[in-house]
């Protein structure tokens, strides 16, 4: 079987806790933004990151300091928002359907003092919303990008990954990889998941030449 052709198993342990959160340059504004809380401009707070990049950790950290709602944005629609003080929405930008009801939590938060968190691959000034209210007040709401990881970050999430898969990895296999691999969070996770699935198959330990073969890279690369 080669190995773009490996079933990939895209299920991870689930482990939200501070302690399991790495941080770097990349994403320590937004850690820090998230350690703020109460105390976000208009009681709410947008972060936006590219996949894998850890906006679901945050929010995770987010509800859990502040009891929030979670849900994501494609259900606003069917969220009775005024049982709430606190809501985290994921994956934005909302449906059409959502947006009456995103634009009604925006200005409940500030009347109840809650707080609302939101989370999208790209920033909430950037989202096709209709709503003309609804996207006046996500242009005005408090945002912090996660940039994309430097080789530190990278190497940190890299080991952290191959942890959760049992794996203690050589340093000799990560300096190969973090120098070939596709600088950002989804590529890392991309190559823990087709390595370690080739190493079950193969019933071999992780070295430089399986990893070759796991991505496909040839050998002077």
């Amino acid at each position: 079987m080669m190995a773009d052709q490996l079933p990939l198993d895209l299920e991870w342990p689930s482990d939200y806790s501070d302690e399991a959160f790495i941080q770097g340059p990349a994403n320590q504004a937004a850690y820090d933004w998230i350690k703020r809380w109460p105390d976000w401009p208009q009681n709410t707070l947008a972060i936006s990151g590219g996949r894998g990049a850890g906006k679901t950790h945050l929010a995770s950290l987010a509800a859990e300091q502040s009891g929030a709602i979670t849900l994501p944005a494609c259900l606003l629609h069917q969220l009775e928002w005024r049982q709430h003080r606190h809501f985290v929405i994921e994956n934005g930008p909302p449906e059409a359907a959502g947006e009456p009801i995103l634009f009604h939590i925006i200005n409940w938060v500030r009347e109840c003092d809650g707080s609302l968190l939101i989370t999208g691959c790209k920033p909430p000034a950037q989202w096709p919303v209709a709503l003309a209210d609804c996207a006046s007040r996500l242009r005005a709401m408090m945002h912090v990008a996660i940039a994309e990881p430097d080789d530190t970050l990278l190497t940190q999430l890299l080991y952290r990954l191959f942890e959760r898969k049992g794996v203690r990895l050589a340093p000799d296999v990560s300096q190969y990889i973090i120098a070939r691999i596709e600088r950002s969070f989804a590529g890392v996770k991309s190559c823990v998941l087709r390595v370690n699935h080739l190493s079950m198959v193969k019933k071999a330990p992780i070295s430089i030449n399986l990893v070759r073969q796991a991505m496909g890279w040839t050998a002077g690369a």
